[in-house]
């Protein structure tokens, strides 16, 4: 990935033929959730959620060769490229408009988390935004191609996985524990402000946790600021 002065770039570094995310529609989220139990929905549905997601990203000024496709199942929403490609194409532009990245107004995260690390609380404004997203028209397409688990975060481990991990690696164990419990101590202390901000359904605990494995999942980087881009997150599962 590289910066310019409005919008975020991918770039192709080396030849390849790009992949896609997982996605049906989050519990709670605009029209045509998908019920299926293996994450599947109906033919039809997933036609309209990818003409309304290339739709509004180009709408929104996001340029570039490729095209959102249905990979099935679990699989869902992935990218492909619309045309040769090679060494050194831009695959896509997204502007600023499409990034989810910048502090949330409404509630001073800084505060509320105090003692944890900065990059944590970053990590936090974002869920926050991907939460505040959830009820707002404009982010409904992106919304409604986001995978049901939100590609899972540790608050989501179950204390029999943590176990057979254990009994394999237990440093790893170790460490995911306490992931898992600094995942719940981030949502009580921002519950009653969460209630405050966007009501008691978008503030649940599973919300939390499904906003949180959506930003795990598809940031913009890797390393530095916690960033998401509607499209560019397509390419990272």
């Amino acid at each position: 990935f590289s910066t310019m002065l409005w919008r975020w770039v991918l770039v192709v570094s080396t030849l390849l033929l790009v992949g896609g995310s997982g996605p049906t529609v989050p519990a709670g989220a605009a029209e045509g959730v998908c019920a299926s139990e293996d994450g599947g929905c109906a033919a039809s549905g997933t036609a309209e959620r990818l003409q309304r997601l290339r739709q509004w990203t180009h709408s929104a000024g996001a340029t570039g060769p490729i095209d959102f496709v249905d990979l099935g199942g679990h699989y869902g929403v992935g990218v492909v490229a619309a045309e040769a490609i090679a060494e050194g194409d831009v695959v896509l532009q997204v502007p600023a408009a499409l990034v989810l990245g910048d502090n949330p107004q409404g509630i001073e995260l800084p505060r509320l988390l105090e003692g944890l690390p900065a990059s944590r609380i970053q990590f936090c404004q974002v869920v926050v935004r991907v939460l505040q997203a959830q009820s707002d028209p404009f982010w409904g397409p992106w919304i409604q191609t986001l995978p049901l688990d939100g590609g899972g975060s540790p608050g989501t481990w179950k204390d029999e996985q943590l176990e057979d991990l254990d009994a394999v690696i237990p440093e790893l164990a170790t460490k995911a524990t306490a992931e898992k419990l600094e995942y719940m101590l981030m949502h009580q202390r921002l519950w009653p402000h969460l209630v405050a901000l966007l009501g008691k359904e978008a503030a649940t605990r599973r919300a939390f946790y499904w906003a949180c494995g959506v930003v795990r999942s598809r940031p913009l980087l890797r390393t530095g600021p916690w960033a998401l881009a509607a499209g560019l997150d397509k390419f990272n599962r």
